[in-house]
């Protein structure tokens, strides 16, 4: 048997444990970035989520306020705010042919829910004619400095989505026209 006859036999123990060593490495670096990417790519939805659901509790409740007759501070409708503590502080009015069309909205805790009231006079109602029960939104935890702000004429609206991080979403619109005080 010559040298030349033994170099064709096969790969040697050690051959065979850096071989696999190396593949080892590169198989945990490969599983590595994909858990990298799946978890950031699961913290980008959640905020994409968070992100579409503030704009649309947002623009509902803007629309709702720029196509208002009148906004009545929450503290004019009888029991809103003891019935309703952490109310938007906002009440507002749309009057069509004789017809007086109350919303106002409240935070439960994790979401925002829509009341409207419908009366055939231009008496105040109280809280308990207040009926309907429309959720907007699921997974708000703070409503923060959302309200009504008379000095300025402003509404506020400041909504955190909470979660794996949390999104904070805020908008102002003003009401200088619409204002009963």
């Amino acid at each position: 048997m010559n040298a030349r006859d033994l170099s064709n036999d096969g790969f040697t123990l050690i051959e065979l444990i850096i071989s696999i060593s190396i593949i080892s490495v590169i198989i945990v670096g490969i599983y590595n970035i994909i858990f990298i990417s799946t978890k950031s790519m699961n913290l980008v939805d959640e905020k994409d989520e968070y992100l579409v659901s503030g704009i649309y509790v947002i623009e509902y409740i803007s629309d709702e306020i720029r196509s208002a007759d009148l906004i009545l501070p929450s503290s004019m409708i009888k029991n809103l705010d003891k019935m309703y503590p952490y109310n938007l502080k906002f009440v507002i009015l749309n009057i069509n042919e004789g017809n007086y069309d109350y919303v106002t909205y409240y935070y439960t805790g994790k979401e925002i829910v829509r009341l409207n009231c419908k009366l055939s006079n231009a008496n105040l109602p109280e809280i308990s004619n207040f009926n309907g029960y429309n959720k907007l939104d699921i997974g708000i935890s703070n409503i923060w400095n959302t309200g009504l702000e008379l000095n300025n004429n402003m509404i506020y609206l400041d909504f955190t989505f909470e979660g794996t991080h949390s999104l904070r979403i805020k908008s102002g619109i003003n009401i200088e026209n619409k204002i009963i005080k």
